[in-house]
């Protein structure tokens, strides 16, 4: 695993600034875009899952520069994710929609190459997430791309 790693702190840090606007942002595009995720979401504090939001990428930040830490931090959201009936579906979504808020809270900082460093981190987390699922949980279709 290979990532941008100074693209992606600097750009994280910078929305994570905006952390409560940010992870608020985030659920409400990901619930326009797919009302059907809507469920998975239902009694839940969205407070509270903002928060859990922000932690998860806060800790793979924490991680970028130490691979062999990631791994298994990347395996346990996975199957926290998939325990919630979360499907490789909502994980394509999830990086479509974590990058169109990571553009719009980066402004003109976003750029075709930072698109391109998040897009490739997405999905190679997002393939070690799902990397020990059953093969049927990882059927639907690949994480999210560039």
């Amino acid at each position: 695993m290979a990532f941008q790693v100074d693209l992606l702190e600097q750009s994280f840090g910078d929305a994570a600034a905006q952390g409560e606007a940010f992870a608020a942002a985030f659920y409400q595009r990901l619930s326009a875009l797919s009302p059907a995720m809507q469920p998975l979401f239902a009694g839940t504090d969205m407070d509270e899952q903002e928060a859990k939001l922000l932690a998860a990428l806060a800790l793979v930040m924490e991680h970028l520069r130490q691979p062999e830490m990631l791994t298994p931090v990347l395996k346990h959201l996975g199957e926290r994710h998939l325990a919630a009936d979360v499907t490789p579906d909502c994980f394509e979504l999830g990086g479509e929609v974590l990058l169109e808020t990571l553009r719009l809270f980066l402004g003109d900082q976003w750029t075709p190459e930072l698109h391109h460093a998040w897009a490739e981190a997405y999905e190679a987390m997002v393939t070690l997430m799902l990397d020990d699922a059953p093969a049927e949980q990882q059927d639907a279709s690949s994480p999210a791309g560039g």
